[in-house]
């Protein structure tokens, strides 16, 4: 969880050139859930072999990055849909201007 930590504070705010800006970031935010998530359900049956500190520590963790990445994602989405409803907006006006100077 800490290599994924690293990856999302080095490049969350780095622009990928050749790459839809909206779709890009939130499907980069999905691909680092993801690679957190997997090991998590393979250690949820076996979680009882940590110590209780070491326990706490992981799922903190684990809570704390998927917050993050959650965060980021709506962030995305959300900064999309107010684009999308702005060009919606500039579409449906008029290209022509009927005022006679």
């Amino acid at each position: 969880m800490d290599t994924i930590k690293r990856i999302y504070n080095s490049k969350a705010a780095v622009k990928k050139p050749m790459k839809a800006p909206f779709a890009g970031k939130i499907s980069w935010a999905r691909v680092l859930f993801k690679r957190i998530e997997s090991p998590m359900e393979l250690l949820k049956p076996h979680i009882d072999m940590l110590r209780p500190q070491d326990q706490q520590r992981v799922v903190q963790t684990y809570n704390a990055l998927a917050e993050i990445l959650t965060e980021y994602t709506i962030l995305h989405h959300n900064a999309y849909c107010r684009k999308i409803k702005n060009a919606t907006s500039e579409l449906q006006k008029s290209i022509l201007d009927n005022k006679i100077d």
